[in-house]
């Protein structure tokens, strides 16, 4: 059967586990993953009543099962679109910490106070029906969506690093040296992970970046996921630039 919809996988569930277990992190955290899956053999009626029981789970005002921080990672098909863009702005609306790795669908339509939206250029431009051919551009976005709400916006350039928005201005990481690239699946759940452990504990957005840059190259210089080891010494040397 085909899988359309997962929140993330087994693998990048643990890393995310893994580094979120940080000693240094003093709140608590839950990545919200019940493994449900949605099948593209089933209608859209019964689909639709998952998606109900699933916002359901999410939403719980039990003392010991409130949400904090809720990852959306991954796409989904049109006809739960609207369910998905629904659960997502309810649990903005609760002041639940929505970080948004999906695709332009979604993010254009939940940029409402997102902790986090993580993206890559052309997804940025499906959002504001446009073509983007120079950093400046690319720049005049970022700021569009923070001026829409969202706190901080991470745009992967490739082989060019990245850039990074929030009220503070906007800022470029350096980027990985080529030569040393040995696998670039995952990085971008990597930078995801990264940024979200590092601000739960500082709540320092700027250096969350450098952080989750840090994340992301270590992992696109491994065969597997990026080890706390090489995380630690590329923190040493990435350097971080304000252009705004």
């Amino acid at each position: 059967t085909n899988t359309v919809f997962k929140d993330i996988s087994d693998k990048i569930y643990n890393y995310k586990k893994e580094l979120l277990s940080d000693s240094l992190v003093d709140d608590k955290f839950e990545l919200f993953s019940n493994y449900q899956t949605f099948r593209s053999d089933e209608n859209e009626e019964n689909v639709s009543i998952q998606m109900q029981f699933y916002e359901k789970n999410l939403t719980k005002k039990s003392e010991n099962e409130i949400i904090k921080t809720f990852v959306f990672s991954g796409n989904c098909p049109e006809y739960l679109l609207d369910e998905i863009v629904s659960m997502i702005n309810n649990l903005l609306n609760d002041n639940v910490r929505v970080i948004l790795d999906t695709n332009a669908k979604i993010m254009s339509r939940c940029l409402n106070k997102a902790l986090l939206v993580k993206t890559y250029v052309n997804e940025l431009e499906e959002m504001f029906n446009c073509h983007l051919n120079t950093q400046d551009e690319i720049i005049e976005k970022m700021q569009k969506c923070v001026e829409l709400g969202v706190k901080n916006i991470i745009v992967q350039l490739g082989d060019d690093g990245a850039l990074f928005a929030c009220k503070d201005g906007v800022y470029k990481s350096n980027a990985a040296q080529k030569d040393k690239i040995v696998n670039t699946v995952g990085s971008g759940d990597s930078m995801v992970a990264g940024f979200i452990m590092n601000y739960i504990r500082s709540k320092d957005a700027i250096d969350s970046f450098k952080f989750a840059t840090c994340c992301s190259i270590a992992t696109s210089f491994s065969k597997g996921l990026g080890t706390r080891e090489k995380i630690n010494s590329l923190y040493l040397e990435t350097n971080i630039e304000k252009l705004k």
